[in-house]
This record gives structure tokens, C-alpha cells and sequence, in this order.
């Protein structure tokens, strides 16, 4: 029997859940992108009252992900439209430009 992490989030800020990744080397980068995809949009579904967007920012060499990589796949387009409409993947520097003014609790 697989033991499931609980769900979680690294920070709940207004309604909006971020998950914070990081990989300075290389390996499965990609692949923890999609757990952690699958992960986040499980947290969404279980907790609709509470969570209206959710952001994983990622940071490091080890993740050279950008969404028009996934989106290259017909299956993440699919996924896209009903399970990760309401989740965005931005490198940190992406984060920080927008929401350089917000005061976001770490």
C-alpha cells in the first residue's frame, strides 16, 4: 500500500496556495513538476472554499520547465483545461516581478 504525503502547500496567502521548488541539480526535475502539478490540483479540489489560485514557483538550474514545454504534450492540454486551469508555473524571478509590491508571508 502506497502511504499518500498529505496535501499541503508551502504558504495560503488570500485565497492563493504556493508551493515553493526548488533543484539545483539535474535528475527528475520534471517529473516532481508533474507530482507536484497533480499535488496541488488535489489540495484545489479538496479545499474549493478556501483556494481560488495556486502558483508553484520554482528556483534553480536543476528546473529548465516553462509552461509551453508541458503544454507541448496533447495529455497536459487536456489536463489543463479541467484540472490546472487555476494553477500557474513561474520561475522565482517570474514571482517576484509579479508580486513585487505584495507583502507575501514567507
Amino acid at each position: 500500500k502506497v502511504k499518500r504525503k498529505l496535501n499541503r502547500v508551502d504558504v495560503m496567502w488570500n485565497g492563493i496556495a504556493i508551493s515553493a521548488k526548488n533543484q539545483f541539480t539535474g535528475g527528475t526535475a520534471e517529473q516532481k513538476m508533474i507530482y507536484e502539478l497533480c499535488m496541488i490540483t488535489d489540495y484545489l479540489m479538496n479545499n474549493p472554499d478556501t483556494i481560488n489560485k495556486a502558483y508553484i514557483v520554482y528556483n534553480g538550474d536543476g528546473i529548465k520547465i516553462i509552461n509551453e514545454e508541458y503544454e507541448s504534450f496533447p495529455i497536459f492540454k487536456k489536463l489543463k483545461q479541467e484540472y490546472f486551469n487555476n494553477i500557474e508555473i513561474l520561475s522565482f524571478e517570474q514571482f517576484k516581478k509579479r508580486f513585487k509590491n505584495e507583502n507575501i508571508p514567507s
